[in-house]
């Protein structure tokens, strides 16, 4: 096999690194990199791909694999896993970070029901409660609904992690407490200082971490933690024929995170799959994969700025000189309608354009006040234009 044809499998089918816990704990290796600058050599006769992962781990009862949020090549890798255990016959679930807990009816509605697409997102409050562009995960949620893949919503819910945050876990009522997963680890230094890197990184404004400050932020990263990690072993002791396939950020899927929570629950902490980046703070996986970095299409764009306020959309300034000449859009109208969907919030607006394309054309129709104070509704049709980042 000449060496251009193994280069080009290596990133094509998206190659796997196994590295076996007798020769190479990736704890070790993490410690290794972050405090020296020793290379690291890699045979690539030990180089596996995912069917080759799948198989080398028939019997594994749990799998993660971790995402960093806005990367296409991380989604597409979970699909590709997902697909996999599909092909080999594995029984399985998948339990996602990106949905939280009292949101499950609506998740088993769209996988098993006649929920459309468009409902599923309104009742689940995606745009709200997650946010990131849908279309990084649509190709998952999709294959899982075509194939009757059932999805467990993991993450406490955001109403949960706010008060933690603004109160800490000692002034949570005694009501809210009983919202809490059945335990809190504080006693792991690694994961306290994994986090510790990631709450400097976050002080942009200048600010100094205060004790205070970033206890509230281990407590709620821990809630998080803490609660996916009471859902997959309750769920592992109610199932013990099915495997889990858990999908969640990096930051919740390195060792000491949800595997070792989970762990100390049922004596189960899986194996994690992670792609390969550099200084990455949450560093930690059995299988480190390694792919070409993969963007997103260019969405359609109106060419305004929106603002909510009390209960509406207005245009709070317009990007594009055409949308300003005469009879052109103004700052301050009320968006009513885009593409005959009705506009009230930002997740509507987020709807509304999920679809488009640069070049597409769409009807907007707004509700503006003249001189005088009377209403007029205004309809405007607009060529999209695109933009090389992805939205969020």
């Amino acid at each position: 096999m000449s060496r251009k044809k193994t280069f080009h499998e290596a990133f094509q089918f998206i190659v796997y690194l196994f590295i076996s816990a007798v020769l190479l704990n990736y704890s070790d290796l993490y410690a290794t990199e972050k405090n020296t600058n020793t290379h690291l050599a890699v045979e690539r006769k030990n180089l596996l791909t995912i069917k080759q992962v799948i198989e080398k781990n028939k019997k594994e009862k749990l799998i993660f694999v971790g995402e960093s949020h806005n990367s296409l090549s991380d989604h597409n890798l979970q699909l590709e896993v997902m697909q996999e255990m599909k092909n080999q016959g594995n029984n399985f679930v998948i339990g996602v970070e990106w949905f939280q807990r009292p949101f499950q009816k609506h998740l088993d509605d769209f996988i098993f029901g006649d929920l459309n697409e468009e409902k599923f997102l309104r009742r689940t409050e995606y745009f709200e409660r997650w946010g990131f562009d849908y279309r990084y995960y649509r190709d998952i949620l999709q294959y899982a609904k075509k194939n009757k893949i059932r999805i467990l919503a993991l993450n406490a819910s955001q109403e949960l992690t706010r008060e933690v945050s603004a109160k800490g876990l000692v002034g949570l009522s005694s009501k809210t407490r009983l919202k809490l997963p059945s335990n809190y680890d504080f006693s792991n230094k690694e994961y306290r200082s994994r986090l510790g890197t990631v709450f400097d990184m976050h002080q942009h404004d200048g600010s100094t971490k205060t004790k205070e400050a970033f206890q509230r932020f281990l407590e709620v990263q821990l809630t998080w933690d803490e609660t996916m990690a009471y859902e997959i072993a309750k769920f592992l002791k109610e199932n013990d024929k099915q495997t889990i396939l858990v999908f969640a950020g990096r930051g919740h899927t390195h060792r000491e995170a949800i595997p070792d929570r989970v762990k100390k629950r049922i004596g189960i902490g899986g194996i994690t799959i992670a792609s390969y980046q550099q200084n990455d703070p949450f560093f930690s996986s059995d299988y480190v994969i390694v792919q070409p970095k993969m963007e997103l299409p260019a969405v359609g764009l109106i060419g305004i700025e929106m603002e909510e306020r009390e209960n509406n959309i207005y245009i709070k300034s317009i990007t594009r000189d055409i949308l300003k000449k005469p009879f052109g859009l103004q700052i301050n109208d009320q968006l009513l309608t885009i593409s005959q969907i009705n506009i009230s919030k930002y997740s509507d607006v987020k709807l509304a354009m999920l679809n488009k394309e640069p070049g597409d054309k769409i009807i907007i129709e707004v509700l503006r006040l003249d001189k005088n104070g009377k209403e007029r509704k205004i309809k405007k049709e607009i060529l999209l234009i695109g933009e090389t980042k992805n939205p969020h």
